[in-house]
């Protein structure tokens, strides 16, 4: 990415033996049981550095990103997500990416483009299953970039938070 002091690091979802297999073969991850958490752990995480790559693993569908069995992230929930996703988005280094590695989930282009303009970062997802422990995708890649009028917005988020 170039960004100067940006870091890149895994956020695990947790709660069941597939994402317990995932974190065994990673180090300095962060955990989270639910999309607050998954938030704030990531926060906490970046400390005032700019993220350059989140890659998050959790599970996920053709119209899911679930963060708990209870806090799923899809088109109908969207809006409560809103308010997390433009925190997260604070963090993120300019040309940044987020990649979801959560079965099925780029399936849903819909979806993907509206994280990716709240975020105002790349999105990556895959279009398959994701094999356990290494997290291998399976499928198609989809990369779906923010669009310009999204990028305006989340710098105006940005300038907002900084400003009071």
């Amino acid at each position: 990415m170039g960004t100067s002091g940006s870091i890149r690091f895994t956020a695990v979802g947790s709660g069941d033996f597939s994402t317990a297999m995932a974190s065994l073969v990673r180090f300095g991850e962060v955990r989270f049981t639910d999309f607050a958490s998954f938030i704030e752990n990531v926060a906490s995480k970046a400390n005032g550095r700019p993220i350059a790559r989140l890659t998050v693993i959790a599970h996920g569908d053709d119209e899911n990103i679930f963060f708990s069995d209870d806090d799923y992230l899809n088109r109908y929930t969207a809006e409560a997500f809103t308010p997390g996703l433009r925190r997260l988005s604070e963090h993120m280094a300019p040309g940044g990416a987020v990649e979801f590695k959560n079965c099925s989930v780029g399936n849903d282009p819909e979806l993907l483009q509206y994280v990716a303009d709240v975020l105002g970062v790349k999105v990556i997802a895959h279009t398959g299953a994701s094999i356990t422990a290494f997290v291998i995708p399976t499928g198609a890649t989809v990369e779906i970039q923010p669009s310009a009028r999204a990028l305006h917005k989340v710098d105006e988020w940005k300038k907002r938070s900084t400003t009071g």
